[in-house]
């Protein structure tokens, strides 16, 4: 099941411990890799799935979740750097106009 990750609790909820169970059951079901994560959306990412949080060498389909979960707090920390960066250059500018 997808839900929506729109604030700190949430993405903590669906990233650990909860990432283990499709992690678990794409491990036992390749093909379940196609509906509990975006793969039909074509993400690069790359694992052999060796050492996936613990859980040993579940495959690169079982690892996906966590790849997922990576890059999903990864964009967010970029966003929330850029908008950062903005609002400096937007300060800098407007206390050179001064």
């Amino acid at each position: 099941m997808r839900v929506p990750v729109d604030s700190r609790e949430a993405l903590s909820l669906a990233y650990t411990p909860g990432v283990a169970e499709p992690c678990l059951a794409i491990r036992d079901n390749p093909e379940l890799s196609f509906t509990l994560t975006r793969r039909w959306n074509t993400v690069p990412v790359i694992t052999d799935g060796t050492a996936v949080l613990g859980l040993g060498d579940i495959g690169p389909e079982a690892g996906m979740p966590v790849m997922e979960g990576t890059l999903k707090r990864t964009r967010r920390l970029q966003s929330r750097w850029r908008r950062r960066q903005s609002a400096a250059a937007l300060q800098g500018r407007a206390n050179k106009a001064m």
